[in-house]
């Protein structure tokens, strides 16, 4: 059991417990016949709108950005919300996601028999594999994962066969016989799930795939059109042209919605016609774009051998964070890119500065290789954004980092 702090809170985490040398060799047994294929098959139950990271939130809007703009030839009015659910895990009820399960279950699997085959992806080029799954009903509906760039697919072991009533008996199980081992004692949960049991995450999106769809459905037909309901985790994001739309939520959320057993944290709705700050991204309502503030980065120091190996590790890290689609003019307004460009060049610059000052007394910075980190970091960015159309130069990009260099009185060899 682990206890993690929040900002007026804190947050229980249930481990597993593996028991001693005998019973973790079971429990492990346990895990691969059973929970995890489970767990493959209810991942394949949940809804193909669902976003599962900020980065399919920033590409969703984006979709409704440009729909706006082709229907109006420019971003229209547009009314915002946001709601943040009250201890969801702590609240969901457990004969709801049985029944959830069910369901879903008979809506997606037609067929008794449900079939999880493993198979591991080969990559000739680097003598590495991965795992992958193929869940279907029967071996007529089997799907082969495609090979691609010369890998090579090998079935990884016997085809594991559920049926629905084995997955319905085993989701009853985890859910009412989990429990807290605390000095000897048990403690059992009569309503939600723990945070940290391996399942409690699909049990949590399969249930509030079908909250999402509530809010959709009470939403008129004449706005479901232009109204975009969004889900990441327990926080709903709700935009909208038709500010009637957005009263609707706004009036049915004030109270609990008993068939969810969903509470709203009315400290954390916030419903703005400007712009909107949601999962650590700001949105501006007038260009529907999205920006992340520099606070939003981390600016920790890291503590490496020599600064040439920091240098290579926060080349990596950063050109993994251009990979977001705010750095997509296509999914953002010019400016908001712009400002995304400017605001993780001073993030890296920041982290820099909390590394040297933890490494600098041991080992000299040389300033040429200083120069070339920031050359490298820029050549980045102008391989993800064509700098010139956007009239950005290299000394445009350069001024602040060496603003922050001389702010924090940061000298060179």
């Amino acid at each position: 059991m682990k206890i993690l702090p929040k900002p007026h809170d804190f947050r229980l985490i249930a481990a597993p417990y593996k028991g001693n040398q005998e019973e973790e060799f079971a429990y492990t047994e346990y895990q691969a016949k059973l929970m995890k294929p489970v767990g493959r098959i209810l991942r394949s139950l949940k809804a193909e709108n669902s976003i599962f990271s900020v980065a399919d939130l920033v590409g969703r809007v984006a979709r409704y950005r440009q729909d706006l703009i082709s229907r109006y030839r420019c971003v229209p009015k547009v009314y915002a919300l946001k709601l943040d659910v009250k201890s969801a895990y702590d609240y969901l009820p457990i004969d709801l996601v049985e029944n959830v399960v069910k369901v879903k279950l008979d809506k997606h699997y037609p067929l008794d028999n449900i079939c999880v085959n493993q198979y591991r992806v080969v990559r000739n080029k680097y003598i590495t594999s991965k795992r992958c799954s193929v869940v279907f009903n029967s071996s007529l509906e089997q799907k082969i994962p495609k090979a691609n760039n010369g890998n090579i697919i090998v079935q990884n072991e016997t085809p594991i066969v559920l049926s629905k009533s084995d997955i319905i008996d085993f989701v009853h199980k985890q859910l009412n016989e989990t429990s807290i081992l605390y000095h000897g004692v048990t403690y059992c949960r009569k309503n939600g799930v723990f945070q940290g049991f391996q399942l409690s995450g699909v049990f949590f999106d399969l249930v509030y795939d079908d909250v999402t769809e509530f809010f959709r459905n009470v939403i008129p037909d004449a706005d479901k059109g232009e109204t975009l309901v969004l889900r990441l985790v327990d926080d709903f994001l709700f935009l909208s042209t038709s500010k009637l739309a957005i009263q609707i939520i706004r009036k049915l959320t004030c109270r609990p919605i008993e068939k969810f057993n969903l509470h709203i944290n009315h400290l954390k709705t916030k419903y703005s016609e400007t712009e909107l700050q949601f999962v650590g991204l700001n949105l501006d309502l007038a260009s529907m774009s999205f920006t992340k503030g520099i606070d939003t980065y981390r600016t920790d120091a890291l503590l490496m051998l020599s600064f040439p190996k920091l240098f290579r590790r926060m080349e990596y890290t950063f050109a993994t964070n251009l990979n977001s689609p705010l750095f997509d003019i296509n999914a953002s307004s010019q400016e908001n890119v712009e400002e995304n460009i400017k605001n993780i060049l001073q993030a890296f610059t920041l982290r820099f500065i909390s590394s040297y000052k933890l490494m600098h007394k041991r080992e000299n910075c040389l300033k040429a290789d200083f120069d070339l980190f920031v050359k490298n970091l820029i050549d980045l960015v102008s391989t993800r954004v064509n700098l010139q159309s956007m009239d950005l130069t290299y000394p445009d990009l350069e001024k602040p980092i060496m603003g922050l260099l001389q702010s924090k009185r940061i000298t060179f060899k």
